[in-house]
């Protein structure tokens, strides 16, 4: 199921059910190209609108360089805390001559 498509930004969810737990899966792309000001804000509404009764997970590509000390890596990390979720990805999964990412 499509939740929201926004200028660049793209939330997606379904639902799995593995005997008798409940996971909700979402994915997130947020395009580089597009305000990280205006996602941070579809994602902080985003998860003030859903319940977290279940294992929620989720998963994409934010295009937030979280290695960066910058406002928006900043305020990313603020809003993973305060939705009590966390980031598992611990190291770079793109790397090229001019960039780690």
């Amino acid at each position: 199921m499509i939740i929201d498509i926004k200028k660049s930004s793209i939330l997606l969810k379904t639902k799995i059910s593995l005997r008798s737990q409940k996971y909700y899966l979402y994915c997130v792309y947020h395009s580089p190209s597009a305000s990280d000001a205006e996602f941070l804000n579809i994602l902080d509404n985003f998860f003030d609108s859903i319940s977290f009764n279940s294992t929620l997970i989720v998963i994409g590509d934010f295009n937030i360089d979280l290695a960066k000390n910058s406002f928006y890596a900043s305020k990313l990390n603020v809003l993973i805390n305060k939705y009590g979720l966390y980031q598992l990805v611990d190291s770079f999964t793109r790397i090229t001559k001019q960039s780690l990412t």
